[in-house]
């Protein structure tokens, strides 16, 4: 008895000193979605610890392309006008860095504009100089980046081809590659929102970790929130659902716990937004984390006139840097007196509220056409456009269309659909996706507006393309299929008067070339513009300026005296004509046109100085 009492004892000391076999426990901190080939169950989101050999140098692989398209498209069009010539908001956020970088970094106003971007190419400025290509390439690394964190993410949510599979889309969807060449905050956000998308990831997907890292995770979205929220403002709406989804994965934590983690992201979010939301105040004496634009946006794209894209308060004033002032001094107007920055975009909403409320069967049925636009495969163009910029490169030529949203939506309903099973802890990726389609549809639409939803929905449409053949179940297989040509046929109704918003676009490339001194192609352009759209007072007055500025003066007093025809409130038609008659040395037609000014203006600064100079002869 005793010998055998020494060899069991000998057996013992032995398997305590084996090795264990491998198991994998929740602290792995890795998703992975095993398809039953019965039922097509997907898994727990706590996966194995060790990656495939081949993981890294995929997503490696797919981050150098997404630079490489990025870099080539920043090459191909270094000479297009619009990027050499910058318009619009582009202008604006140039003009607004060059004065950080010369050291105004606390400004004099509350901000109008979401503030992070242009503070940011204050930083690049600052750094390498007003120069463009330098700004373009940060931002094309920045895409690429895009593609690592969703790669990572969607092999946290679901596994490593998945993840392989939803970098390699990030990195090559054309949108994306367009809008990280442009100067626009669209480059930022997305990298911002990528980040959010990976933190989530983590935190979803790890299993029993210690209380202080998942507060620290926590404090990182909440960061992460905040730096996004100062570049696209309708991410505030998301600000109590990533808690409310914290709230609801708990797993190994007690409600104390979670209330700490919540809090942690309540800390990351005020280090940023507070400090913003104080600097407001000590400048317009009102808190607020953000803009006060959100009311005029809001009756732009809900007044009586909306049409679902922008539309300036005052037509013809689409710059920035008639904007705020408009918004104000039209607010001020009607309400008597004057207002500050909160009461001015009050005004706004409770105007849009008020319109609303008289045709509200108008503005339905506008809501819901503003919803098929923000899921139509088109990309709304701002002052450029993609389908401008396809002409010079060709990365946005070959993936615009390729590999656009009119694809990206159908593939990626299907794949929520597939990935249901897991939907229960990570419902939170859809539910952002639809509440900011829904805060884009409350506004206005633009392109770069839904730009967010493409790393939203990333993960799920490279989950449909990965698991769908192993998916036994016919049935599921055909409502999956089914899905797909359903929202496949929604993108592509025709919402868009895309000739019109074409037309648009050729007529701000020719403004470009005209202030670059090309004459022939700035007639050139606008001439398009004009066959697609029809003769309009705008578009004559521009191919006025076209042909002064190749010394065709005939012509432009003949475009300018149509556009007078159309638009009789045109003030800046009738002075430009009183300036060539001028120099034509024909004092009385120009008296004429300087007092039609005068008409529409009485108090315009130019017309009554040269009647009186005009008259003192």
């Amino acid at each position: 008895m005793a010998r055998r009492s020494t060899k069991k004892s000998k057996a013992i000391r032995e398997s305590k000193n084996r090795p264990a076999a491998t198991t994998t426990t929740p602290t792995d901190c890795e998703a992975n979605a095993n398809i039953d080939s019965g039922d097509s169950s997907v898994t727990s989101p706590v996966g194995e610890l060790k990656c495939p050999r081949w993981y890294v140098p995929s997503i490696a692989a797919a981050v150098i392309a997404a630079f490489l398209v990025r870099l080539c498209n920043v090459m191909q069009t270094s000479t297009l006008p619009t990027v050499q010539q910058a318009l619009g908001d582009s202008r604006g956020y140039l003009d607004w860095a060059a004065r950080l970088a010369d050291g105004d970094w606390y400004g004099t106003e509350t901000f109008y504009q979401a503030p992070l971007y242009p503070y940011f190419l204050g930083v690049l400025i600052a750094l390498g100089g007003p120069n463009l290509a330098w700004i373009r390439i940060v931002q094309a690394i920045l895409g690429a980046c895009c593609a690592g964190l969703i790669g990572g993410a969607a092999r946290r949510l679901f596994d490593a081809p998945t993840g392989i599979a939803a970098a390699m889309m990030m990195a090559l969807y054309g949108p994306a590659i367009y809008y990280d060449g442009i100067i626009q905050k669209a480059s930022l956000s997305t990298f911002l929102l990528s980040l959010l998308i990976y933190v989530l990831a983590i935190i979803v997907s790890c299993g029993t970790i210690t209380l202080i890292r998942k507060i620290i995770l926590a404090a990182a979205a909440g960061a992460a929130l905040g730096l996004l929220c100062l570049t696209r403002e309708n991410a505030l709406l998301w600000i109590p659902l990533i808690p409310a989804w914290i709230w609801w994965i708990r797993t190994d934590q007690n409600r104390i716990d979670t209330v700490k983690t919540i809090g942690g992201f309540g800390v990351g979010l005020a280090l940023v937004l507070v400090p913003v939301a104080a600097r407001n105040a000590s400048l317009g004496g009102e808190w607020s984390p953000t803009t006060f634009q959100s009311g005029p946006n809001f009756y732009i794209g809900n007044g009586l006139q909306a049409t679902g894209v922008y539309q300036p308060l005052v037509p013809g004033h689409e710059s920035p840097d008639f904007e705020r002032a408009d918004a104000q001094a039209l607010a001020e107007y009607f309400s008597g007196r004057p207002l500050s920055a909160r009461e001015v975009s009050k005004y706004w909403s409770t105007r849009a509220l008020a319109e609303i409320a008289e045709q509200p069967g108008q503005w339905l049925l506008l809501t819901c056409r503003k919803l098929l636009m923000t899921v139509n495969y088109y990309e709304v163009p701002d002052v450029e456009s993609p389908y401008i910029h396809k002409f010079w490169s060709t990365p946005i030529r070959l993936l615009l269309n390729f590999w656009g949203f009119g694809l990206l939506l159908p593939t990626a309903v299907a794949g929520i659909y597939l990935a249901a099973p897991k939907f229960n802890r990570i419902w939170i990726f859809p539910a952002l996706a639809l509440t900011m389609a829904i805060a884009v549809a409350a506004f206005f639409i633009l392109g770069r507006y839904r730009l967010p939803l493409a790393p939203l929905m990333i993960p799920y449409a490279a989950f449909a393309v990965t698991h769908f053949r192993q998916i036994a179940d016919k049935r599921k297989r055909y409502i999956a299929c089914s899905l797909f040509m359903a929202s496949l046929a929604i993108a592509y109704l025709p919402v868009h008067d895309v000739r019109d918003l074409n037309a648009s676009s050729y007529m701000n490339t020719g403004i470009a070339y005209g202030r670059a001194g090309d004459a022939v192609q700035s007639q050139r352009w606008i001439a398009d513009s004009i066959a697609l759209r029809g003769e309009t007072a705008m578009g004559l007055y521009n191919l006025a300026g076209a042909q002064l500025l190749a010394g065709d003066q005939q012509s432009a007093i003949e475009s300018l005296e149509k556009a007078r025809q159309l638009d009789q409130s045109f003030i800046e038609v009738e002075l430009q004509l009183g300036r060539l008659f001028e120099q034509q040395g024909n004092p009385q037609r120009a008296l004429l046109h300087y007092r039609s000014a005068l008409q529409i203006n009485p108090n315009d600064p130019e017309a009554n100085s040269r009647i009186q100079f005009i008259e003192s002869k």
